[in-house]
């Protein structure tokens, strides 16, 4: 927290959940940063998770940043959509994954946004494409369920959208990835953020010489997949 201090932040600091409790029922906050183990004694200890469930319970109007050395799908899924968390960040900072100034730009951001807006939009599915054709029609198969979508065309490009935005899955396309440094910058993106993401191969699940009623059916199974996933 000393970097926070240094950009004129007030900040107060616990390291327990009975101590964390007391400060948020006595003080009123703009931000929380909570790490998700408290207790580094306990191997599955996630109280984090409970004083983020607390703080918002309490406290609606104070946002928060999860931080947690230890990514999961399922906390960032419950952190960010069930419990009102405005981000989930991994804060390896050996590897890389922890960058400060990004951290500290979100923070500013989330003290000075007033309105209570999230700062990270959520959204249903990320495809990365290259391929217009084939863009267009995941567009169209995603929208035609209901889903929102963004089309990234670069890893460049997708890795500063789950940065600064929120994908419940990414789709994304084995060729490209043959063609654009392979499986580890898929890891360096996705894997880190704890997002699902599922791959496909284009010139097998949707063929165009299919007839139109095998064309419904790989929809259909298609769709009935991002639902099981981001459901």
């Amino acid at each position: 927290m000393i970097s926070l201090h240094q950009e004129g932040l007030s900040v107060d600091l616990t390291s327990t959940f009975p101590d964390a409790k007391d400060k948020i029922c006595n003080t009123i906050y703009d931000l929380a940063i909570i790490d998700t183990k408290l207790n580094d004694a306990e191997e599955f200890n996630v109280q984090g998770m409970e004083l983020l469930i607390f703080l918002k319970h309490k406290r609606p109007s104070t946002k928060a940043i999860v931080l947690t050395g230890y990514p999961n799908i399922r906390h960032r899924t419950r952190a960010l959509s069930d419990f009102g968390a405005q981000a989930y960040l991994s804060k390896d900072i050996t590897s890389g994954d922890f960058e400060i100034n990004k951290f500290t730009t979100l923070v500013h951001q989330l003290i000075q946004n007033s309105w209570g807006i999230l700062v990270m939009e959520q959204y249903d599915v990320l495809v990365i494409e290259d391929n217009d054709s084939w863009a267009d029609l995941y567009t169209t198969y995603l929208n035609s369920f209901g889903y929102s979508c963004r089309i990234k065309k670069d890893f460049s490009s997708a890795k500063n959208e789950v940065d600064n935005n929120y994908p419940k899955l990414v789709c994304i396309c084995l060729d490209f990835i043959y063609s654009n440094g392979g499986i580890t910058n898929l890891e360096k993106i996705f894997v880190k953020n704890s997002i699902p993401f599922i791959l496909l191969q284009n010139d097998i699940p949707l063929m165009k010489n299919r007839d139109t009623k095998s064309i419904a059916k790989i929809k259909m199974k298609f769709g009935n997949l991002i639902k099981n996933i981001i459901s």
